[in-house]
């Protein structure tokens, strides 16, 4: 028995580091530099794939479009995936694999935490703990692949078989679209305890989401940045009175006051290979929230904590409407652990 049509299909995620890119700016109604470079290194994929498939071998893929050759257009898959790699990477276009990175080794993410400072004699006169916290993360993914059909080629990377409607060879898997995801959660992070009770934080957070999709040819780019401050306090002692079947209890423990003030700004942008159209925002929201809250221990199994969220978003396009969240409540946390 021997299968005539073996189809191979699946999904596909590793991690990944396109942090070279993750800094150049993207303005509304200008040209994405990144984007550019993506659109020009398709000809020098097309050119060295040709130079490797005898198939191909510097023959012209059309007289308008100079550049290209049999088999690898501007819109073939083989020429793209290298292309939107090596300039969302920031890599040599003339170094990075032009294969699909099914076969790769994932590169890592990382998460350093440093709370040294409190360790020198100066520091310890003003805090009780000094963490300085960077965290980075990302991945690249293929939300799904199927092997074709109708490829032909002595190996996976030497197809043979050309599409009649595109005029591209038919690759050896089918892929719908690449999305690079990236976080810095955060960039930078400073968490600080005083010794007067007193405790603040600071955070700034990065992200960017890039969705390439090969049926329409275009990149869908998001970014968002956070900024988040928080300041707290510990009463100590502080009393309260409580009515117990009857009788008046005053207790006297700590009670923490947190208040947290976060902002954020996020962008969607569109654009489109070959077009002359610059980046577009599609959608997009800036939104501010306060977060204050108390929370006072009854006693070792008993806390009660009291709380209020406001969140405020703008969008940034006119079809879209602000939008005011309240929300706000009292919380019981009983534990039946000793």
């Amino acid at each position: 028995f021997e299968h005539l049509s073996r189809t191979q299909y699946g999904a596909f995620t590793m991690s990944y580091i396109p942090i070279k890119t993750s800094f150049v700016s993207i303005k509304p109604n200008q040209f994405s530099e990144t984007f550019l470079k993506f659109q020009d290194y398709r000809k020098i994929m097309a050119e060295r794939l040709t130079a490797l498939n005898p198939e191909s071998n510097f023959q012209p893929f059309a007289d308008t479009l100079p550049g290209y050759y049999r088999g690898y257009g501007p819109y073939s898959q083989d020429v793209l995936i290298p292309a939107f790699l090596a300039a969302y990477t920031g890599t040599d276009p003339e170094k990075i694999d032009l294969f699909t990175p099914f076969t790769k080794f994932p590169l890592p993410n990382w998460r350093i935490t440093y709370n040294g400072i409190t360790k020198m004699s100066w520091a310890k006169k003003i805090w009780t703990s000094v963490n300085i916290t960077h965290g980075y993360n990302s991945t690249l993914a293929f939300a799904s692949f199927t092997s074709a059909l109708n490829f032909q080629g002595t190996n996976p990377m030497l197809p043979s078989n050309i599409d009649s409607t595109s005029s591209n060879f038919v690759s050896y898997y089918y892929l719908p679209g690449v999305v690079i995801s990236e976080q810095f959660n955060p960039l930078l992070g400073i968490d600080m305890n005083w010794r007067n009770s007193l405790s603040t934080k600071l955070e700034y957070k990065r992200s960017r989401n890039l969705a390439f999709t090969f049926a329409d040819y275009q990149l869908t780019e998001s970014r968002t940045e956070e900024i988040t401050l928080g300041v707290g306090y510990k009463f100590r002692n502080v009393p309260i009175p409580f009515k117990v079947k009857g009788k008046k209890k005053t207790l006297k423990n700590d009670l923490n006051f947190q208040m947290n003030v976060t902002f954020s700004d996020n962008t969607i942008y569109s654009q489109k290979l070959d077009q002359l159209v610059a980046s577009q925002p599609t959608s997009g929201v800036q939104t501010i929230e306060f977060s204050p809250s108390i929370d006072y221990t009854v006693s070792n199994r008993l806390n009660v904590r009291v709380f209020f969220d406001k969140r405020i978003t703008n969008p940034k396009i006119s079809s879209s409407y602000p939008i005011r969240y309240t929300d706000g409540g009292v919380t019981l946390r009983f534990s039946l652990g000793q």
